[in-house]
């Protein structure tokens, strides 16, 4: 089966749900056409608006798009108005069953034909050494302790600190993909169980790259898509202190206090060197939008977590690296990776909390590129 979607963004920041004024968005058959909105012909597509059309068929079948008319806001960087054709996921239920998302990955054959539970990692997010509760800040220099946050990956460029990432099973990691625009594998050393930024750990295991792949929709202007995979050179086993995070496919709702980790700067505030943690809140995307935050540069892609006051931050040099939320209690609890650290305005400034790359927004892209490349 080949998915092809075209996104329009027209004057949009921050999509919702499909705008009923979009009009018809699945074409399965032969031929068919879409429109911009439903009054074309009438009137200009209205402000702040965004459609996502889906044009599905066979394998064996070529697509061909035609634009009767094409009339966008131009701008040379697409930061306004847009069209975006892509290849859309290409996995599907083999027999078109359809479950709830929560039946995913539970050790049962939901679907009938096992895609249910398709690249299901059932170890991740479990750790062996507890981390310090309660509030600590990247930006104001607490420690993390070692071994606590075994998902932790630190990359090198040239042996020199760079970024953070995430481990998510034994070949995979999930970054920025701002910190990995020169896509050039050769470039980068990962860092597994580390606890020092510029030492070498007893627990360490240092891994070169061999693939990099950037999501096809990054917009390096607007940060928006901001997620790349690290796949391993090698395959790496799990320890006490290297294990995986899960992946988040759902969403924690705003004030969930969670963690980001990173070796980032402390704001003159504490020593750099060592891991360090932030306990931070989610802050709903709508909140966030808001003209004294980031005035509608939030998208359905970004998370932000942190607090209204300020203080509590991650900073430069923790981009890539995990915002984990954890589920369940005792030995039941999972943690999960809910974002990747991606951008904001300063460091831990009033009503400027740090913006994410949200996984659950993009966990069908990250699933199914892993599948598709792993050995």
């Amino acid at each position: 089966m080949l998915l092809v979607i075209l996104s329009a963004a027209l004057l949009a920041s921050a999509a919702s749900a499909q705008d009923a004024r979009c009009g018809q968005s699945q074409l399965t058959g032969p031929t068919g056409e879409f429109v911009s909105h439903t009054d074309y012909g009438n009137s200009e597509y209205p402000n702040n608006f965004e459609c996502t059309w889906t044009i599905t068929t066979a394998d064996d079948k070529a697509l061909e798009i035609n634009f009767e008319a094409f009339d966008l806001e131009a701008d040379s960087s697409c930061r306004y108005d847009y069209l975006d054709v892509y290849d859309g996921p290409d996995s599907s239920s083999k027999n078109d069953k359809c479950i709830d998302r929560s039946l995913r990955c539970d050790g049962k054959d939901d679907c009938g034909d096992n895609s249910d539970e398709e690249y299901c990692n059932t170890d991740c997010g479990k750790k062996a050494i507890d981390h310090h509760h309660g509030n600590g800040f990247i930006v104001g220099g607490r420690d993390a302790r070692p071994g606590s946050w075994p998902w932790q990956v630190q990359m090198f460029v040239f042996n020199s600190h760079y970024c953070g990432g995430t481990l998510v099973n034994h070949e995979w990691v999930v970054t920025a993909a701002h910190c990995v625009e020169n896509d050039s594998p050769s470039r980068y050393t990962l860092g597994l169980g580390s606890y020092r930024k510029t030492s070498t750990d007893s627990t360490q295991k240092n891994v070169r790259v061999d693939k990099i792949i950037s999501h096809p929709r990054y917009n390096s202007r607007t940060i928006d898509y901001d997620i790349a995979l690290m796949r391993l050179a090698e395959k790496v086993d799990y320890s006490e202190n290297i294990s995986p995070a899960c992946l988040a496919d759902f969403d924690f709702p705003g004030e969930t206090l969670c963690y980001t980790t990173g070796w980032g700067s402390v704001g003159g505030t504490g020593h750099s060197g060592i891991l360090k943690q932030a306990y931070v809140p989610i802050v709903d995307n709508a909140k966030c939008n808001q003209r004294d935050f980031y005035n509608g540069d939030i998208t359905d892609r970004m998370i932000c977590a942190g607090y209204d006051a300020g203080g509590h931050d991650a900073c430069q040099g923790d981009s890539g690296g995990p915002l984990v939320c954890s589920e369940g209690d005792g030995a039941d609890e999972k943690w999960y990776l809910f974002g990747a650290t991606s951008w904001g305005i300063g460091c831990a400034g009033v009503k400027k909390p740090g913006v994410y790359a949200s996984v659950p927004n993009m966990f069908e892209w990250i699933q199914e590129t892993m599948a598709a490349n792993s050995r």
